[in-house]
């Protein structure tokens, strides 16, 4: 019968969950079960999505018949681990990278930062930095005299290319100037 096969092929890891959804479904209330599980076929995984109601005799008494709809969505599964795995890499870059980090929105203003950034301008928590912008970082004037501000809006204002590293003069939480480099890349954002 359809139960034994599902037993015999359902990934080890989702029997209790889908035995449970079934045992639901098999009560005496009409029930509806929703479940995504792993099913084991030819040796290989594959993921399934089930949507199935109970319908019960037109009597109200017995059990009468349990009715579904599955998806393979293996497909889907598999890309939303590897969107995931890709996300973790380039976390772990950001967070473990030797160079101090800004992400800046549109307005310029640091929305993410990471633990070489906060190190470099001497900020003890992370929000010490969030919702500030390079030039707040900045002394006013850069050493060619121009406007630390209108410089770096200049460079961002590019033509979408990738600015190499300049030197800059930065300006620690404390007040402290330091010698560094600042380079500049655009990143696209989803939908933008």
């Amino acid at each position: 019968d359809l139960v034994s096969w599902y037993t015999d092929h359902v990934h080890p890891e989702d029997r209790e969950a889908l035995g449970a959804a079934w045992q639901s479904l098999r009560s005496a209330a009409p029930s509806s079960e929703a479940a995504q599980y792993r099913l084991v076929l030819g040796g290989r995984v594959r993921w399934f999505h089930t949507v199935a109601h109970s319908l019960r005799d037109e009597l109200g008494g017995g059990r009468g018949r349990v009715v579904g709809v599955q998806w393979d969505v293996t497909r889907f599964r598999e890309a939303e681990l590897a969107v995931r795995e890709s996300e973790d890499r380039y976390r772990s870059l950001f967070e473990h990278s030797n160079d101090a980090i800004l992400l800046l929105d549109a307005e310029l203003t640091c929305i993410d930062c990471n633990r070489q950034a906060m190190l470099l301008f001497g900020a003890r928590k992370q929000r010490q930095l969030l919702g500030r912008t390079p030039w707040e970082l900045s002394p006013p004037q850069q050493p060619d005299g121009q406007s630390s501000e209108d410089k770096i809006r200049a460079q961002v204002a590019g033509n979408g290319e990738d600015v190499p590293s300049a030197e800059w003069l930065c300006r620690r939480l404390d007040g402290v100037l330091f010698e560094g480099s600042i380079g500049v890349s655009k990143l696209s954002a989803r939908g933008a």
